[in-house]
């Protein structure tokens, strides 16, 4: 096989995944889950706030 014909090859195969992917993104049915992908970082139910670490005490004569 030719390198020409195996890039062609692999050209056109891109170019078809990106057409399949592109019309599945924009269908009209997707805009619901497209709805609730940009609500995640607003919404707050479910987030836990970082653990409280302790203070390290500060004892004379000894370094960090």
């Amino acid at each position: 096989m030719d390198l020409n014909l195996a890039r062609s090859i692999v050209t056109v195969l891109a170019f078809v995944l990106f057409v399949v992917l592109a019309v599945r993104t924009w269908r009209a049915g997707a805009r619901g889950e497209h709805v609730a992908a940009a609500a995640l970082p607003l919404d707050d139910e479910g987030v836990m706030p970082p653990p409280r670490m302790p203070l390290p005490s500060a004892r004379e004569g000894q370094t960090p």
